[in-house]
């Protein structure tokens, strides 16, 4: 079962401005971005564990899958998603993680009041996040397009009717989880909190070439943009 590491993460001063304080920022502001992306430096430790798996049947809101490392046939219930993955031959299945002294430190720093400090580095977690899944996505486009498929969006437990947070649980039978640090409590959430799993099929029925957030059916969409909204006017007024 792969292991990724050493994942390069880039980070610039006028990136983190531009997409994490949508609003009026100060010299000052410009500083303690500078002070973050260097602190991040020290607390970011990119991970991924990935494994293929086989599809044999997508029907009635279920994929079963082969599993080759384990011999196992496993089966995610998906929901009403299923029709996105109708031709699907094989599935990544993928766990990504930025380790916890990240959100150790965020914590530490909401606990004094540092709170810009602290929503700098949170916002640098989720761009570090957004750079390792894409290179998970590079994985599933170049399997793709050896074969002369397509890819389905990225896909994860939890922002879609139907395969429910529960379903992390299949995702981590299936990758090697505890060699990232990662751990999943009886709820399904994931520990780090940096961390993020999902699925990118690939087969002769997906048109595109390239793997895409599927930002626009997704349950949480608005509450997510809202939540970072109303995050960022607070943190610098």
């Amino acid at each position: 079962m792969p292991i990724l590491k050493n994942i390069k993460i880039n980070l610039t001063v006028e990136a983190l401005l531009d997409q994490g304080l949508q609003a009026k920022y100060t010299s000052k502001i410009e500083k303690e971005v500078t002070t973050a992306i260097d602190l991040s430096k020290q607390l970011l430790q990119p991970k991924v564990a990935y494994q293929w798996v086989e599809v044999l049947d997508v029907q009635n809101g279920r994929i079963v899958c082969y599993n080759y490392q384990s011999n196992k046939i496993n089966e995610f219930v998906v929901g009403a998603i299923d029709s996105l993955l109708a031709e699907t031959k094989f599935i990544l299945v993928s766990i990504s993680t930025i380790v916890s002294k990240l959100d150790e430190s965020i914590l530490a720093l909401n606990q004094s009041g540092n709170y810009l400090m602290a929503y700098l580095l949170d916002h640098i977690g989720v761009i570090a996040l957004e750079q390792i899944n894409t290179v998970v996505c590079s994985l599933a486009e170049k399997k793709a397009q050896n074969r002369g498929w397509g890819v389905s969006p990225f896909i994860s437990p939890g922002g879609f009717e139907g395969w429910e947070l529960e379903g992390q649980k299949t995702l981590f039978e299936l990758v090697p989880f505890d060699k990232i640090g990662v751990h999943l409590n009886p709820a399904g959430m994931m520990s780090p909190l940096k961390s993020v799993s999902g699925i990118i099929a690939i087969g002769p029925g997906f048109a595109s070439g390239k793997v895409a957030p599927l930002c626009s059916t997704c349950n949480h969409v608005l509450v997510c943009k809202k939540h970072n909204r109303e995050k960022t006017k607070e943190v610098i007024s």
